[in-house]
C-alpha cells in the first residue's frame, strides 16, 4: 500500500451515556473529551481527514467550536446502545462517496474515551498496518502486569478454581503467558475488506503495542485522568487551545 494512501479518522460520539452522562462531551481540563481526539488527529501526519460521527446537534456544535463541524448527523437508527461500529463507519464512508466521490483506503477509529493518546502512536499504527497486507485490522494495546490465567472463577459451593485451568495458579507470574489490554488508542481498518466482508476486524488483528494509557468508562476513571492532567499536563493542551481559538 502506498505511503500516500488516504486515511479517514472517525471520532464516534453518539449522545447519551449510562455510566457518565454525556460522557463524550464531558470537559477534561476545560475541553470536551471528543475535542481531545480531534487534537490528536490534527497532530497526526498520516491522517487525511477527520470527522465526528454524532447523532446530536449539540455535539456537532461543540465539535464545530474546535474547527471540525460534522458534515452530517448520524441517523438515530444506528445510534442506539446496541448499534454496531460498522454501521456508523459505513455511514460515514458512504456519505463521502455520495458527496464528492472520496473513498479512503483506511479508516482509523479514535474513541473519545481514550483522550491522552499520543499522535505519534497514530502515525506509527497506520504505517505498521500499511506494511502488513496479510492483516485484516490493527488494534493497539499494552502489556498488563497480571496474566488472566492467574484469575479465579467461582464454582458451586464457594470454591475458587483457575479461570483457565489450575495448572497456571502455581506458576511464577513471569512464567505465565503475557497478556495485553485493548486500550482504545486506535483501531485501523481496510475499507475494501470491510465492504467485501461486512466486518471491521476480521480474524487477523495486527498488534500495535503502545505506552499504557487510560480509558474512561466510569466516574472514577474520569477523576483519575483529570488528576493526571492537572498534575502532569498533556502535550495535547496547546493544540486544543489553538483549535478553540479558531
Amino acid at each position: 500500500m502506498s505511503k500516500n494512501m488516504e486515511v479517514l479518522a472517525i471520532i464516534p460520539a453518539r449522545s447519551g451515556s449510562k455510566g457518565i452522562p454525556d460522557k463524550n462531551i464531558k470537559e477534561l481540563a476545560g475541553h470536551p473529551l471528543l475535542a481531545w481526539s480531534l487534537a490528536a488527529a490534527r497532530l497526526a501526519k498520516r491522517i487525511s481527514h477527520v470527522v465526528v460521527s454524532t447523532d446530536s446537534p449539540l455535539y456537532a456544535d461543540i465539535a464545530g467550536g474546535y474547527g471540525e463541524y460534522p458534515p452530517f448527523l448520524r441517523p438515530k437508527h444506528i445510534s442506539g446502545d446496541t448499534s454496531s461500529d460498522i454501521d456508523y463507519v459505513l455511514h460515514a464512508l458512504d456519505w463521502f462517496i455520495e458527496n464528492g466521490g472520496w473513498n479512503p483506503e483506511l479508516v482509523i477509529l479514535l474513541r473519545p474515551t481514550t483522550p491522552l493518546r499520543d499522535p505519534q502512536d497514530l502515525d506509527d499504527a497506520i504505517d505498521a498496518f500499511a506494511q502488513r497486507p496479510d492483516c485484516t485490522s490493527l488494534c493497539t494495546g499494552y502489556e498488563i502486569a497480571e496474566s488472566p490465567v492467574k484469575n479465579f472463577k467461582l464454582e458451586a459451593g464457594g470454591i475458587f478454581s483457575g479461570f483457565m485451568g489450575n495448572k497456571y495458579l502455581s506458576l511464577r507470574r513471569q512464567d505465565c503467558p503475557k497478556a495485553y489490554a485493548w486500550d482504545g488508542v486506535a483501531d485501523v481498518f481496510r475499507v475494501n475488506y470491510l465492504r467485501r466482508n461486512s466486518d471491521l476486524y476480521g480474524d487477523r488483528r495486527l498488534a500495535h503495542i503502545c505506552t499504557p494509557t487510560d480509558e474512561i468508562d466510569t466516574k472514577e476513571q474520569f477523576e483519575l485522568v483529570e488528576f493526571k492532567v492537572s498534575r502532569y499536563g498533556s502535550p495535547l493542551l496547546h493544540q486544543l487551545q489553538l483549535m478553540a481559538q479558531g
